[in-house]
């Protein structure tokens, strides 16, 4: 291991000398992105991932969209959020029989244009009306196929582009909402975009996404007062720590009917299928508990004092209908 890679792996190992990269690195984030640089990489697992990883990925993600939203064929005006770089999922909105869908991203992520292409031909190759829309163009370009629209930077951030966007009868998300700055207003305004009768289904990841875990135990990324996290993360994509209790309170302030399944709890891992907080094994939300409870009083003041269940949810489903 040469002197650069020691250096890293040492300021890997103490959370505080870690943190202070992450001021760092998040200034220049932030910096590059309101210098007009909306570009960067990831952006869901695509970039890396095999041909069959993607398509497999693609149909998990729709899947889920349709068995815990209740919904046979989806239909009218989709707004899928946080996009990255596949419109996989906005191709089989439009299979299912969709007429316009949105896909919404502050971020244009870096892609392979040739990967992107064998993907949207394998969703299309088997669906005649889908061809058939889209005879007189290259199919196999996402930006030649009809019904569906790209949106990117500021604007096109979950907080800016529900203002003036409206009349949805789809809006999801897939480990999105726990990177944007202020989910409480875009939920808001997402719930006011809604027709009557629309539907919200979002997946959210509370995890810390890698900040500090796999090297530090989970919730080490909220021992950190709200004020330097912002500093670490804020307006540079990083995880915005709002926790299950948080998306519940915004929920109950609007006319929306809505479910909160839960899809992982710490200490336990992933709850499948996700179920309501009530529904699941008793010795699996113990288990959790009692991780939770023996490092809570080492938490930053605002996780100190709050429910211990909602520090032991890593993971949630929304399903709300307008």
């Amino acid at each position: 291991m040469n002197v650069k890679s020691r250096i890293k792996s040492l300021v890997r190992t103490s959370p505080i000398l870690y943190s202070t990269r992450l001021v760092y690195t998040n200034f220049r984030k932030r910096f590059s992105y309101n210098s007009g640089d909306i570009s960067r990489d990831g952006g869901g697992c695509h970039l890396n991932a095999s041909f069959e990883e993607s398509i497999h990925y693609i149909n998990d993600v729709f899947h889920d969209y349709k068995y815990y939203g209740g919904i046979d064929r989806f239909h009218g005006k989709v707004a899928e959020v946080g996009t990255g770089n596949s419109c996989g999922v906005g191709i089989l909105f439009l299979r299912d029989g969709c007429d316009r869908v949105d896909l919404i991203d502050k971020y244009y992520c870096n892609r392979s244009t040739f990967h992107e292409s064998e993907v949207i031909r394998k969703l299309t190759e088997t669906n005649p009306a889908l061809i058939k829309a889209n005879r007189a163009t290259d199919i196999h370009n996402e930006e030649n196929i009809n019904g569906l629209s790209r949106h990117y930077g500021p604007q096109a951030s979950a907080e800016n582009f529900f203002k003036e966007n409206k009349g949805y009868d789809f809006i999801v998300s897939r480990a999105v909402l726990e990177h944007v700055d202020d989910p409480e207003t875009s939920l808001l305004l997402m719930a006011k975009a809604l027709n009557t009768n629309g539907m919200m289904l979002h997946k959210v990841d509370l995890r810390d996404h890698g900040m500090f875990t796999p090297e530090h135990a989970d919730l080490t990324f909220m021992r950190f007062p709200n004020w330097y996290y912002a500093l670490m993360t804020r307006g540079s994509g990083e995880p915005n720590r709002i926790l299950a209790n948080r998306y519940q309170n915004i929920l109950d302030s609007t006319d929306l009917q809505y479910k909160i399944l839960v899809t992982r709890l710490v200490g336990v891992g992933d709850i499948t299928p996700h179920v309501k907080w009530e529904e699941i094994d008793q010795n699996l939300r113990d288990k959790s508990l009692s991780i939770v409870q023996k490092i809570q009083k080492t938490l930053a003041k605002d996780f100190r004092y709050i429910e211990s269940k909602f520090l032991a949810i890593g993971g949630i489903f929304i399903v709300a209908k307008k």
